[in-house]
This record gives structure tokens, C-alpha cells and sequence, in this order.
């Protein structure tokens, strides 16, 4: 980044910045997998996963440097009652490194209306996500249902934090590690034809809940988000010479 009093021609060095980095993530681990009879199936998974990443200015003025190891664990259960019907219900962790943006040790005021601040002591979130799902399959019918339930958890939640200077327009941001984020997600597919193979009736909607953190001025606040959406389609096909579709879409989105 290079900025210079275009008047004057002359290059400002505390607002200029060369500044290279490098990140590197590795990654090993197994799953045993095991058959409970003939229905049931269990899976349990471990990794670990180390990462670094490591920069410097041009002059090695200013250095950065950040190593994490990652420990993932996961496990699953999947039922079959039938060829037709399952339920699975999988467990998984997983880690989501800060970015560069997030803990770069200068201030980048490229937006002198918005001035960046990394945190170079920003930790690695963590997150813990539950999803089961389940099939049906009434091939006779020709009807097919399919709803899942998810639900998530993150720990040391990366957000933003905006302060204002009194009397001033400016504005800083910079980024912290939190608790109390998590989110409901659910789904649901229903498929089935009517009278015929030629006409098809399909349904399917979510339902999503998110409990979004903020800070402004070093305030914490909780912002609860809904979303719900359901939609219709008839599709009616004759051979292969005409096709016609006829689609209702609802939604809702409310913060």
C-alpha cells in the first residue's frame, strides 16, 4: 500500500506498508467405523490440525507471528429401519482460523472514515455442529420425504467491535473473541406424484434462527435473526414434447 501527497509527490511512510506473510495447515486423522447389527452404524473421528501463520515489513520493523493446533473431533450414528427409511445423526467439530485482516499488527486507515485494527491475540473460533437427518422413501406412492434438524455452537466467536470517538464521524474497528453465538437451522423436501407420473406436487421449506453478537463502543449486544421460507411447485410433463411448472415462493426475514 502506497500513499503520497499527490500535490507535493512525496510518499508518506507512516501511512504506506509493504508487509509479507505466509500462512501453512496440515491435517491427519482416522475414523473407526463399526456395523451394530444390521441397521445400526456408528463412526467416531479424531484429527489434529496445525497451522501457523507468520509475517514481516520489509524493514522487519514489525513481525507477526501465530501457531495453533487444531484438535477435531466427530462421531455419527445412522439407524436403517428399512431399504426405504433411515435416520442419521452426525456430530463434528471444527475450527475457523482468524484472517490476516482480522489480526494484522498495523492500522490500515485506507478508509480514513474507518480505520482497521487487528488483534494480533485473536484465538482460532471453534465450532460444535449436531445435523440429523431423515429419509423416507414410499417408492410405490412415488412420494419421497426428507427433514433435517442443525444445530451449531461457537466458541471464541470472532466479531467485530466499532468505537466512535466522541464529536467525531470516524470510526474504529477492531476484533475480539466472545461467547454466546449459535444458530437452529431446519429443512424439510416432500416430493409425490399426483394421479399420475406426469404431474409432480413438491413442498419444501427451512427455518433458521441465528443468535448474532456485536460490539459498539466496547457494548455487547445480542441481535436475534429469523428466517422462514416455504415454497410449491406443481411440474406436469407429457413424454418428452411439453412441460409446464407452476411455483409459490414465500418468505420472511425478521431481525
Amino acid at each position: 500500500r502506497r500513499t503520497s501527497d499527490i500535490l507535493q509527490d512525496i510518499l508518506i511512510d507512516s501511512l504506506s506498508l509493504k508487509y509479507d506473510y505466509s500462512f501453512a495447515s496440515n491435517k491427519i486423522g482416522m475414523v473407526y467405523r463399526q456395523d451394530i447389527g444390521k441397521n445400526v452404524k456408528v463412526n467416531f473421528g479424531f484429527a489434529v490440525q496445525p497451522s501457523e501463520l507468520a509475517g514481516s515489513s520489509t524493514d522487519k520493523s514489525i513481525r507477526t507471528s501465530y501457531s495453533n493446533v487444531n484438535l477435531v473431533p466427530s462421531t455419527g450414528l445412522k439407524w436403517k429401519f428399512t431399504k426405504e427409511e433411515d435416520l442419521s445423526i452426525d456430530y463434528y467439530g471444527r475450527n475457523n482460523q482468524p484472517s490476516f485482516y482480522q489480526i494484522q499488527p498495523v492500522v490500515d486507515n485506507t478508509n480514513t472514515q474507518n480505520i482497521i485494527v487487528g488483534n494480533k491475540d485473536l484465538k482460532s473460533e471453534f465450532a460444535h455442529s449436531i445435523v440429523s437427518k431423515y429419509r423416507k422413501s414410499m417408492t410405490r406412492k412415488g412420494q419421497y420425504l426428507e427433514v433435517s434438524l442443525a444445530y451449531n455452537l461457537v466458541n471464541d466467536k470472532i466479531v467485530a467491535n466499532r468505537t466512535t470517538a466522541p464529536n467525531s464521524t470516524v470510526q474504529k474497528t477492531s476484533y475480539i473473541n466472545i461467547e454466546g453465538y449459535y444458530d437452529i437451522k431446519s429443512y424439510y423436501l416432500f416430493t409425490a406424484s399426483l394421479f399420475s407420473d406426469n404431474l409432480q406436487l413438491s413442498l419444501n421449506g427451512n427455518a433458521d434462527y441465528y443468535n448474532n453478537i456485536s460490539y459498539v463502543n466496547d457494548k455487547k449486544s445480542f441481535g436475534g435473526h429469523f428466517l422462514f421460507t416455504q415454497a410449491i411447485q406443481f411440474r406436469y410433463a407429457w413424454n418428452d414434447i411439453f412441460e409446464a411448472e407452476l411455483n409459490g415462493n414465500y418468505s420472511l426475514n425478521r431481525a
